[in-house]
């Protein structure tokens, strides 16, 4: 299978996401008391995981938007049907973002994740305060995957519970070859570890300390 090189779009997201973030800081920090109405929240004290993500997922296109302009990225935000933005006018990409440190999964999303067959860009994030400190960043090429426990799994068709479960994104190492680094890296899993499962076999991702990212 011949790979596609994403080198340009790697080097354009190298300098995206670091602005982008940065943007999103200084936001938070100048009104997310305002907000709120409430004196020294931030975005590490609000609330639960799934509504710091919400919050952000609020934020991150607009703050991409604007950096991407000021960079002369050809970036835009379309939220279509199975992708969400287009880069350099032709590559459709889904964006998934996440905090935590679950280094077993590369994104986590709703349940009608699984039906999303683009390119991925994954982002997971540790966060101190309003700012970034650690993070993982990449595309993955899903249509591509091959093996059988890579792609997105579909726990709620599998246990017969609504639509309103999650999803999560496994590769596993035979498909290491679809997964193209930004910031940080994968790793095998560990020889010796217990309770073997489909998903302890999958790529982990390994964070990076954010500020040996900024350009």
């Amino acid at each position: 299978m011949k790979l596609r090189d994403y080198s340009k779009e790697i080097e354009q997201y190298r300098k995206l996401i670091p602005a982008t973030l940065r943007l999103i800081t200084d936001k938070l920090n100048e009104r997310l008391e305002d907000m709120t109405f409430t004196q020294g929240i931030t975005l590490e004290t609000y609330g639960e995981t799934t509504q710091k993500t919400k919050l952000l997922s609020h934020m991150f296109p607009g703050a991409t938007a604007r950096a991407a302009k000021a960079l002369g990225i050809d970036w835009e935000y379309v939220d279509a049907t199975g992708y969400d933005h287009v880069l350099n006018e032709i590559t459709k990409v889904e964006d998934k973002t996440s905090l935590g440190d679950d280094d077993s999964k590369f994104a986590v999303g709703n349940n009608h994740s699984k039906a999303k067959n683009c390119l991925h860009l994954v982002q997971k994030f540790k966060v101190s305060g309003n700012e970034f400190t650690d993070i993982f960043a990449a595309l993955v090429d899903v249509p591509k995957l091959q093996h059988p426990d890579s792609g997105w799994d579909d726990k709620v068709t599998e246990t017969g519970n609504n639509n309103n479960g999650f999803s999560s994104l496994y590769v596993n190492p035979i498909d290491l070859c679809h997964v193209y680094p930004i910031f940080g890296d994968t790793r095998k899993y560990r020889l010796g570890t217990k309770n073997i499962t489909p998903q302890t076999k999958t790529l982990k991702t390994a964070y990076t300390v954010y500020e040996s990212c900024i350009y």
